[in-house]
């Protein structure tokens, strides 16, 4: 094996001060005994960085440029700071005995390498390197695993047994649900067994329908279509009529619409005067419910009314017509008849719960023109639940009244009184009332608070349950069973 030593290791380039962040490349020339440029070309050339305290730091392979005979050596890690010594081992791939050291000398190769602030920790006069902070925190990373590890176990033991817990307390919510549904089933169903959802549709359909008919034709006045002219001629125009007096009567009209007796109608119709003339008139079956004096020429008029057909009435359901005092004067006198409406309001809201005037004007008013043609379901569209809502609502709003103290007739003694509540309820209240004579009327109720039909009523007389009632004209009567120690605290939808 040859092994020669070399007095001087020559730094040609890149300094040998620098601080350990430096990523510094080195170039050496070696030089044998006599001071001469070795050549390295095709050798191999390994560089070693190292010193007594620390031992070896840094070893890499070198590059040998034939050209300028000069090693070149590159450092690519952070070394600690400090005195450095450097050497290279040269070998030939093609001769295994060759082997040639090139150490630094004491003067000549070595490196002084700088602390740098950017890789190592001062505290005091202690410093600390970057791979001792590595270490630390390395040994700190293990020791926080060590202490979640078993965190982690406790939180998995807890979790599973609130997700125990929970999915029992749910397990308990479905049964409750399912027991609910059924519930619910039934009361939707109502105990009915349908064989499709359309069926159902279908029942719920009829529960919530809340039918209403305008039984006056909409094509005219035709006598085919269930009109008909009194001393008058009709002539079509636009979206109505225009009916023209001949002259023959006072009362040139039209009616339509036949009644049943008992039951309570609403009609309405739009009218224009096209001539001079002194009255118009809404009649609404025997009762004249609208009349307009010297009414003003293609001014359009709303005349509408509310009646109960009389037991022995014949009569339509509406008549509208002009007013004369001769015959003659109705020659040639003209009126226009559009939105033409009747509607049999026991039929629709059940005898006793039909509608005043202004309450139907106040439904009516959620149609265009406060008209419609043929049969509707006024629960449609919420109209009928805002039209209650108002009722509701502005019966709510008023004023409650005083009592109202009648005068006793036929004899009858004690305290009476009875006013209208807020809700526009007629309220009765009586106490220990005696000493008339029964069937007789016991007061007299004012108009305003009379009802509309006859209102029968159970009462207590003398402690036993006798019975009476009120009648249209207002007759408040005790029927039976005693005259003594009459008491009552009554209710009446008037």
């Amino acid at each position: 094996m040859t092994y020669k030593f070399h007095t001087r290791l020559d730094l040609i380039n890149g300094g040998n001060i620098f601080r350990q962040d430096d990523k510094i490349t080195l170039g050496y020339i070696a030089r044998n005994s006599n001071g001469e440029a070795i050549d390295f070309s095709g050798k191999e050339i390994m560089g070693t960085i190292y010193n007594r305290r620390a031992g070896i730091m840094f070893e890499a392979e070198a590059s040998f440029d034939a050209e300028s005979q000069k090693i070149i050596f590159t450092i690519t890690q952070m070394l600690d700071h400090g005195t450095f010594e450097i050497e290279f081992v040269v070998t030939d791939p093609g001769n295994a005995n060759y082997r040639v050291v090139v150490p630094s000398d004491e003067y000549s190769g070595r490196l002084d390498i700088k602390p740098s602030s950017a890789n190592i920790e001062v505290t005091g006069v202690r410093m600390v390197t970057v791979e001792q902070l590595r270490s630390e925190q390395q040994a700190a990373q293990t020791a926080y695993e060590s202490s979640v590890d078993g965190k982690l176990q406790d939180y998995q033991t807890d979790f599973t047994t609130y997700k125990e817990e929970v999915e029992e307390v749910l397990d308990a919510h479905q049964r409750q649900i399912i027991d609910e549904f059924s519930g619910f089933k039934d009361s939707v169903t109502k105990g009915k067994v349908f064989g499709t959802v359309d069926d159902r549709f279908e029942d719920l359909e009829k529960d919530s329908f809340f039918p209403a008919k305008n039984i006056l034709p909409k094509d005219g006045f035709l006598n085919n279509s269930g009109w008909s002219a009194n001393f008058s001629t009709l002539n079509a125009d636009g979206d109505g009529w225009i009916v023209t007096g001949d002259g023959t009567a006072t009362f040139p009209n039209v009616y339509a619409g036949s009644r049943i007796t008992g039951n309570k109608y609403y009609s309405r119709a739009l009218v224009t005067v096209l001539d001079i003339v002194p009255k118009l008139e809404l009649i609404v079956g025997a009762v004249k419910n609208k009349t307009i004096f010297d009414p003003v020429v293609n001014q359009e008029y709303s005349l509408l009314g509310v009646e109960t057909a009389p037991t022995t009435s014949t009569l339509a359901s509406i008549q509208i017509g002009l007013n004369f005092n001769t015959s003659s004067d109705s020659l040639g006198k003209r009126f226009k008849v559009r939105k033409r409406l009747s509607l049999n309001l026991t039929q629709a809201f059940g005898a006793g719960n039909e509608p005043t005037v202004e309450e139907m004007d106040s439904l009516l008013a959620f149609y265009p023109e406060s008209w419609f043609d043929g049969t509707v379901n006024l629960a449609e569209n919420k109209k009928f639940v805002k039209f209650l809502l108002n009722q509701v609502r502005g019966k709510a709003n008023k004023h409650q009244e005083g009592w109202i103290t009648p005068t006793l007739l036929n004899g009858w003694t004690g305290e009476v009184k009875y006013r209208k509540n807020q809700f526009g309820v007629l309220e009765v209240y009586l106490k220990g009332v005696s000493g008339g004579a029964l069937a007789k009327p016991l007061f007299n109720l004012i108009a305003s608070h009379r009802p509309p039909f006859f209102k029968h009523f159970p009462i207590l007389t003398n402690y036993v349950i006798g019975r009476g009632w009120i009648e249209t004209g207002g007759n408040f009567v005790i029927y039976s069973s005693a005259n003594t120690d009459v008491h009552g605290d009554l209710q009446f939808y008037i």
